[in-house]
């Protein structure tokens, strides 16, 4: 397998938490609090509004920093993965500690900060393919990532039902998720200096390294 094809196949690993961890809380958030937690259907409307207004503080701070540190001279490719390394490890720490929370408000905190991480994460993992691919080849990566997160996205609230159903407990879906981001944090590591460069061959043909 070509090294383009494996910076490729490693991508759609490391976007698959992104999406799986994401649809995983939107649609198992209010049965885990009611059934797990014991909160009220009213409550639950509430609770269940703040880890995604977390996940979206942590796109807009992904942004800013980034483009901080970017502005002030540091590498566009090792800004990018810095952010999504320490995003997702953070996210995998912050769902396992989910799993083991003791009250309702250190699970509703736990959740809240998964979620601002591995959308802090998601934001520099746009900006990172964007950079090491050659502009002929960006659409394609971006949307081989973005099929890699959707594929676990599709099957990770299914996963969960599935584990419920057995264990009647949300703890197993959670540190499998966790571990899922954690996977997805090395796949990420395992791009190092993984710019696809191209060359013209003589033919004009535009070949890859």
């Amino acid at each position: 397998m070509g090294r383009r094809r494996v910076l490729v196949v490693l991508g759609m690993m490391g976007r698959c938490p992104f999406g799986g961890q994401t649809w995983l809380y939107l649609n198992w958030l209010p049965a885990y609090l009611q059934t797990e937690r014991h909160v009220s259907i009213a409550q639950t409307g509430w609770l269940a509004t703040l880890p995604f207004l977390a996940g979206s503080l942590g796109m807009l701070a992904s942004g800013i920093i980034a483009d901080r540190l970017i502005s002030s001279g540091r590498s566009v490719v090792t800004v990018h993965r810095t952010h999504i390394l320490f995003g997702m490890l953070v996210s995998a720490l912050s769902t396992l500690f989910v799993s083991h929370a003791s009250t309702t408000s250190h699970a509703v905190a736990g959740i809240s900060f998964a979620l601002f991480c591995i959308h802090f994460a998601g934001t520099s993992a746009w900006g990172y393919v964007q950079t090491v691919s050659p502009p002929a080849l960006v659409a394609s990566a971006s949307a081989l990532q973005n099929f890699g997160s959707f594929l676990y996205a599709s099957t990770a609230p299914l996963l969960t039902g599935w584990l419920l159903d057995r264990t009647h407990s949300f703890r197993i879906a959670l540190v499998t998720c966790s571990a899922m981001t954690l996977l997805g944090a090395v796949a990420f590591l395992l791009l190092a200096n993984g710019v696809i460069e191209t060359q013209r061959g003589p033919t004009g043909e535009t070949n890859s390294h």
